[in-house]
């Protein structure tokens, strides 16, 4: 299925007149958002629409293609659409002219959603709410209902919250950012539906919809953004550039979002069980959960993990590590939906089981441990979380370590990498690398990938000159043991690639962009 991302853009703003035009580290703002729309893999074409020749002229300058819509669009979503009637796209993107630091993966979660869900009318994104925003108008919240879809969108801070008891049990609001997905069909027909008064309230036309009694369904990302409405604004994403604007992508186990770790590293823990480890239909299970989630929906993979672990107890008793294994992924779940009183519980009792099993100070518990502290700090259980810091420390400084299973000790990092915790991450990344050269040699795939992560720690800090020769040295040895056409060697490519031209050195990212078009074209 066909998928168009449209930019909607106009000159005129009542904060900030001619922001599209604003420079960017060096670049107008409509450039940075084409650029990054660009950089998706799932949609096709990226084209702005303004109505506004000093845009347009902007856009075809950077080599971009850019489309003159009517005067009398009465919103940026009529002029996707009026885009979108040229087009036989099948699902449509609408990125917002103002969203600077949009990442690519989030383009193609809500493309990847809306072509496996033609049912659903409309999708867009939110990510964790900082508390300091709760009250900010500029920031809006969504609630959703348990299924992922939204039930108000509001520039107040939603729900109130009345008995604090029941706190924990909330499903809690989130902050909506601006991207939407489209199907073709009830994107054509949205201008056409009357203007309501809860849009006209909050100024939310995202609320013509659900007034109307369409769904739109939420998918979670790690992702944030700054939309540029202010010349307040343009500083912030210009600080913000300079530490986590674009960062590289991790090599392709991992994904985004803590949750998606914990899927993806139960592999060591399932080994050290029972012939779980060996069966296909267990692995094929944990591999429809990981993608369920993926596709945002949260609750069904919750239920399937859920059903896995009533199973592996039945079938494997209580104690087995298999049953702490889902445990664990029960846990990340729950914490992904702010259900951390659960999710404490759950960790609680995998790490007994690990405990049990593998003894309190083994590699293998330190993602647990990871997650465990990270709920009860949420909690406000200070003490506890502490504790559990201090196992992960003796679990850092013993020899064993380096001999530690290889993404057991990597998720530390990936976790550390996700939360913007650079320089942490460029500390497990280095001992990874040690751990994997001394384990695997210099000629494996393993190694290159540890290399991969140290690299995008070092270019997660703007430290061009230690980054460009690892990823250099990654992307050779992935070509030489698991070919060019690999997915992981894809991945390093592109960060070598977006490595180069942010050091500013366009000229030599051009060949490597050049190979990995011909690579990517190959069927």
């Amino acid at each position: 299925m066909s998928v168009l991302v449209v930019i909607p853009a106009r000159y005129g703003s009542t904060r900030f007149p001619g922001k599209p035009l604003a420079l960017l580290s060096g670049k107008p703002v409509i450039q940075r958002v084409y650029e990054q729309a660009s950089r998706a893999t799932l949609a096709k074409p990226v084209i702005v629409a303004t109505d506004d020749d000093r845009i347009a002229r902007a856009v075809t300058q950077c080599g971009g293609q850019a489309v003159m819509t009517s005067a009398s669009a009465r919103s940026g979503t009529e002029r996707v659409a009026e885009v979108a009637r040229a087009h036989q796209a099948q699902v449509i993107i609408n990125v917002q002219g103002d969203e600077p630091l949009i990442h690519p993966s989030m383009i193609d979660q809500l493309a990847e959603y809306l072509t496996r869900h033609a049912a659903v009318p409309m999708a867009s994104l939110m990510t964790a709410l900082k508390p300091e925003d709760l009250a900010n108008p500029n920031v809006v919240k969504v609630v959703t209902d348990r299924d992922g879809f939204a039930l108000y969108f509001s520039r107040a801070p939603i729900p109130h919250v009345r008995n604090h008891s029941i706190t924990q049990s909330l499903n809690h609001p989130w902050k909506h950012l601006g991207i939407y997905g489209y199907q073709r069909h009830f994107l054509l027909q949205f201008p056409s539906l009357e203007p309501t008064p809860l849009e006209q309230a909050e100024q939310l036309e995202q609320l013509r919809a659900l007034e109307h009694g369409y769904r739109i369904k939420l998918l979670e990302t790690a992702h944030d953004t700054i939309g540029v409405d202010t010349p307040e604004d343009l500083k912030k994403a210009e600080a913000l550039m300079q530490t986590v604007d674009r960062k590289p992508q991790t090599a392709a186990r991992k994904t985004a979002g803590a949750v998606l770790v914990a899927f993806l590293l139960v592999h060591g823990m399932a080994q050290a069980a029972n012939e779980s480890a060996q069966d296909p239909s267990w692995r094929q299970a944990d591999a429809q959960a990981m993608q369920l989630y993926q596709q945002g929906k949260v609750a069904e993979a919750t239920a399937l993990t859920e059903s896995l672990l009533r199973r592996a107890s039945a079938a494997f008793g209580p104690d087995d590590m298999t049953v702490a294994k889902y445990q664990n992924n029960l846990a990340q779940l729950d914490a992904a939906q702010h259900r951390d009183a659960e999710a404490a519980l759950l960790y609680q009792r995998a790490l007994h089981i690990l405990d049990q099993r593998l003894g309190s100070e083994h590699p293998h518990n330190a993602s647990v441990l990871v997650g465990y502290a990270d709920v009860l700090k949420r909690l406000g259980r200070a003490e506890e979380a502490n504790a559990i810091a201090a196992r992960l420390q003796r679990i850092a400084s013993q020899e064993h370590t380096e001999q530690a299973n290889f993404e057991r000790v990597v998720s530390t990092g990936d976790q550390l990498y996700a939360q913007g915790r650079f320089a942490e991450a460029e500390q497990v990344a280095l001992m990874t690398v040690q751990a994997t050269e001394k384990k695997f040699g210099l000629h494996d795939p393993r190694t290159a990938l540890a290399y991969n992560d140290l690299a995008t720690s070092y270019y997660s800090q703007r430290k061009f000159a230690e980054a460009l020769p690892l990823f250099r040295k990654a992307l050779d040895m992935l070509e030489q043991t698991v070919g060019e056409r690999d997915a992981d060697t894809i991945t390093v490519m592109e960060n070598y690639a977006l490595c180069l031209r942010d050091s500013g050195d366009a000229k030599a990212a051009q060949p490597i962009e050049a190979q990995l078009k011909a690579r990517k074209a190959k069927p």
